[in-house]
């Protein structure tokens, strides 16, 4: 069976944390003999729910500190971040955004499964090791290159 490394970051949600996000997620995946466009959609989930606007929609918050945790167990990859500390927002959305929207969408069709618990204001993205050479990597670099087109990245992630 392959293997992933733990990896554990905190950090504020900014510029750096990404920077540190990235070279962990290198890390974490290092040991997976994977397709570039898998491991691009794996990378492109992550960078999604680490984004502050993403988080501060999902859990009604405005997060100042976050960690990044990956590990695998039973032939799946679960990747966790969770918001350690937050600030209340003044106002509260009543409305859920449509970017909040297609970033759910994005992340749920290239998922297993994703798990929100809003009560520990975390959310795991669960990757079956096991279909990395099934259909389902057809699909999620299908997936990924109408994303790509759609022109929906913001430019802070393909820097």
């Amino acid at each position: 069976m392959q293997a992933i490394q733990d990896v554990i970051i905190k950090g504020k949600p900014d510029a750096g944390f990404r920077t540190m996000l990235e070279a962990e997620v290198d890390k974490a995946c290092s040991g997976l003999f994977i397709s570039s466009s898998y491991y691009s959609c794996i990378a492109l989930a992550i960078f999604e729910i680490s984004n502050v606007e993403f988080l501060r929609q999902l859990f009604q918050l405005i997060p100042t500190e976050v960690s990044f945790a990956s590990k695998s167990s039973n032939n799946r990859m679960v990747f966790t971040l969770t918001v350690n500390s937050y600030e209340n927002p003044k106002v509260l959305d009543s409305t859920i955004d449509g970017s909040l929207r297609m970033s759910l969408d994005l992340i749920d069709s290239i998922c297993d499964s994703v798990i929100i618990d809003n009560s520990n204001r975390s959310i795991s993205l669960v990757f079956d090791i096991l279909s990395f050479t099934n259909s389902n990597s057809i699909m999620r670099s299908k997936l990924l290159r109408t994303y790509y087109k759609v022109d929906i990245i913001n430019e802070e992630l393909i820097k």
